[in-house]
């Protein structure tokens, strides 16, 4: 067999292998569309039950605004029908909560809310009989108020007392009395201006419906907003009507979802609450809130109170807007659903008014399913029924006595004929352009072959060095024009052009191991023309002989590209650069912060209060000194371990917890320190006026000293433990400090602990602030065994530290 010459390209793949594999293909693609359609069948019917699952079985909350289900597709189909140009409303008002936002146009409002809900003095609210007590509410109890001529209605849970308002030192009484004033206080002014000047020029036309007020406690107030002037018969009407409207859920201890409403921060500014748009639980049809917090001063119970405004929304355009496949019809009742039956009957003899439909079948299959003459039934929001055959019905009230009743209908998708028969014209389009390309490639070939020959010629021509090496001895075989430019001279080593360092050469060796997946492109300085450059070199493995540059199996071609260091390297140093100075940014940072804020802070409190002072005169050196530790810190941050040059004894130590006595003690009798330190829920918050901040138990021989590298380290650490402690520790604590000489060891044990708040996580990171400076200090310090473990319900932190003993006055050596 003659060797082939080095023009000789590849023999193509034979045209057989090529069609056997087309018919595999074809065999796997029926084999899997097989498959998917009986997953596909599957999948439909799973997702068609836990559809329908989830839309009739499911519960509902009170407030629904943001549920899923079917709430969920009435909030998106709300928000897209008053998005429209066709309907007179802003957009603004329908965003749904978002803490603190308030929509321009009720902004006075919120202004009228907050300035109203002030403490209340004077009258003292009365219970009114208006019809006797409802049994059927099993954990709350409802009632009529009166204050100042002004009705309310007035539920709250069983032990609370009921409608007993004449003890005048109950919290839920006291709260009561505030939040029927604050009402009465809007309402006088809103009576005043008149409700337009408060709501005028907001789309929608809005209108009040009712004050409301909650607690914290579970009691609710609601007063219907009536026309000044309305007759007490219409009065007492509206108000017996409210009151029948808050005895729905008799099972549950609170009408309402205090997860939508209690959303603010008490400790914050007080700010208006918009709550966005929902569906009235009360039947007003669309609604939104417009709250603020209201604190009872005397007991200081927590609540809300506001105002419901109701916007006149075109429900009968809303329906139409409801588009395919669902079924929607608007049905208005001459009276009210009893509570002891469903809504279907009802619902039906209103639809079949109207004519046969497939909505009207549904739900008169369901008012047959529906079981009447209960003695009591829990009425819902939403009413949910499956009628078999024909679908999912849901039905709820938009207005007073006006429901929304909806068809999802039960459909089978069909298969996708039309896609299955896309998919196999594609692939006859491929096997057409699989045999295209099989002719193409072949006129393509001889073509290949001169091309070839002319890019040889360009190598001479081309300015990017390329070298050929042999990686056994490392000689340059070959190098181009460009590289001898360079100085890459044939039967050179390359090995010769890396500077002397052995950084450079381990990464050099490792880059020249052949295995998978070894890296082939990397990065070299490089000694050229006695200046050094930095390289990115790109190496492949000659897998044919190439005569022209007198390569063959043996050799390496590499291709140099020459990075220049202010426009090339920059790009990569300058996010190293950036990142290394923050990283000393954020260490100086912490160092300032555990190492001078705390103290800069009681030195500013006692010099405001006791001007010069002896205390505050050393405090002012203590600080200078700790500037001093802090430098040292910084410049041997990533040092090893320095030689010891400062002996610290038992009378250093005990004078330095003196001072930190002193310093805790200035701490614990300031309030407005301690809050100015965030310690105000550590265990100086609840500390005896005369006690201490800390216990310390010593056994420090004197015979025996601690050699540390830096004066003040010592106390610097100790009062980084110390502080952790304090503020971290259970109000009315006393942290623990133990010192004591192992004398097997001879070393000092120095261990601080302190009992956690309750619910704390001490072994949370962030819960112990410092802990990285502390290990770096200990590192420094040549200390060992640091830790931060819990015990119980206990923190401690605790080291060991070499002990040096001293020889004894006059003893020979």
């Amino acid at each position: 067999m003659s060797k082939p010459g080095r023009h000789d390209l590849p023999k193509p793949i034979p045209a057989r292998y090529l069609y056997l594999g087309l018919l595999l293909f074809l065999l796997l693609g029926l084999l899997t569309l097989y498959q998917v359609r009986a997953d596909w069948r599957a999948r439909v019917a799973t997702s068609r039950a836990r559809a329908l699952y989830e839309m009739v079985h499911s519960t509902v909350p009170m407030r629904p605004t943001d549920t899923p289900g079917v709430l969920a597709w009435l909030k998106w189909e709300l928000s897209s029908y008053l998005a429209s140009d066709s309907v007179d409303f802003s957009p603004e008002l329908i965003t749904w909560q978002k803490g603190s936002y308030v929509p321009e146009q009720f902004e006075r409002l919120g202004e009228l809310l907050l300035s109203s809900s002030t403490a209340a003095e004077g009258d003292w609210p009365v219970a009114i009989p208006l019809e006797p007590e409802d049994e059927s509410l099993q954990m709350r109890s409802q009632f009529y108020a009166a204050l100042e001529d002004e009705w309310f209605v007035v539920t709250r849970r069983t032990f609370l007392g009921g409608a007993d308002l004449d003890d005048r030192e109950d919290a839920s009484n006291q709260f009561l009395r505030d939040a029927l004033t604050s009402i009465n206080r809007v309402q006088a002014r809103l009576v005043t201006d008149a409700d337009s000047a408060w709501l005028g020029g907001v789309p929608g036309k809005p209108k009040l419906v009712r004050f409301f007020a909650l607690c914290e406690d579970g009691t609710m107030v609601t007063k219907p907003w009536m026309a000044p002037g309305t007759g007490e018969d219409r009065l007492r009407k509206a108000f017996l009507r409210e009151g029948r409207e808050l005895r729905k859920m008799p099972k549950l201890p609170s009408l309402v979802s205090n997860e939508f409403f209690f959303t603010f921060d008490y400790g914050a500014p007080a700010h208006p609450f918009y709550s966005g748009l929902y569906l009235d639980l009360a039947g007003s049809g669309l609604i939104t809130s417009l709250s603020v917090p209201l604190v009872a001063p005397q007991s200081g119970l927590k609540g809300l109170f506001g105002v419901d405004i109701a916007f006149d929304l075109d429900w009968e355009d809303f329906t139409n807007h409801i588009q395919g496949p669902l079924t929607a019809e608007l049905v208005t009742l001459e009276a009210p659903i009893a509570l002891s039956n469903g809504p279907w009957a009802a619902l039906a003899s209103v639809i079949s008014q109207k004519g046969p439909s497939r909505l009207g079948q549904a739900v008169a299959q369901l008012a047959r399913q529906e079981v009447t003459g209960q003695r009591y039934q829990t009425p819902a929001s939403i009413y949910h029924g499956f009628a078999e055959g024909m679908g999912a019905v849901v039905g709820f009230p938009v207005q007073r006595d006006t429901w929304l009743v909806l068809l999802f209908p039960e459909t089978e998708p069909h298969f996708p004929v039309l896609s299955v028969a896309l998919l196999v014209l594609l692939f006859l389009l491929l096997l057409a352009g699989l045999e295209w390309n099989r002719y193409r490639a072949e006129a393509a070939r001889s073509q290949a072959v001169s091309e070839f020959q002319e890019k040889q010629n360009l190598l001479n021509t081309m300015k990017i060095p390329i070298t050929v090496v042999d990686p056994n001895t490392e000689e340059i075989v070959f190098g181009n024009t460009a590289a001898e430019d360079l100085g890459l001279r044939q039967g050179m080593l390359f090995r010769s052009l890396l500077p002397d360092r052995l950084e450079v050469r381990e990464h050099y060796e490792r880059m020249q191991v052949s295995e998978p997946g070894a890296r082939r492109a990397y990065g070299l300085p490089l000694v050229i023309a006695d200046s050094l450059r930095y390289a990115v070199i790109r190496s492949v493995t000659v897998t044919a002989p190439i005569e022209t540059i007198h390569a063959d199996e043996r050799h390496r071609l590499g291709v140099l590209f020459i990075l220049e260091p202010d426009s090339d390297l920059s790009l990569f140093t300058a996010e190293v650069v950036d990142r290394t100075r923050m990283d000393q940014r954020n260490k100086l940072a912490g160092l300032l912060n555990h190492g001078l804020d705390t103290l800069s802070r009681v030195l500013h409190r006692h010099l405001s209060r006791h001007g010069d002072h002896p205390f505050s005169r050393w405090l002012s050196g203590y600080l200078s000194n700790r500037i001093q530790v802090i430098a040292w810190l910084l410049t041997h941050w990533d040092d090893d371990p320095p030689p010891a040059e400062y002996l610290v004894d038992e009378g250093n130590l005990r004078a330095t917890l003196q001072r930190a006595y002193e310093v805790f003690d200035v701490v614990r009798d300031d309030t407005g320190l301690r809050a100015q330190l965030h310690w105000n829920n550590g265990v100086l918050a609840d500390a005896e006026p005369e006690g201490t901040a800390f216990e310390a138990r010593l056994d420090w021989p004197e015979t025996h000293l601690l050699a540390m590298p830096v004066r003040g380290g010592l106390g610097f650490f100790l009062h980084e433990v110390l502080v952790n402690a304090i503020r971290h520790g259970c109000p009315g604590d006393v942290p623990l400090l133990r010192i004591y000489l192992d004398p097997i060891r001879n070393q000092f044990q120095f261990s601080v602990e302190n009992r956690c708040r309750q619910g704390a996580d001490p072994a949370e990171p962030k819960a112990y602030g410092g802990r990285a400076l502390l290990r770096g200090l200990a590192r420094l310090f040549a200390w060992h065994d640091l830790s931060f473990e819990v015990v119980g319900d206990r923190f401690r932190v605790s080291w060991r530290a070499d002990a040096v003993e001293k020889a004894a006055q006059g003893q020979g050596d």
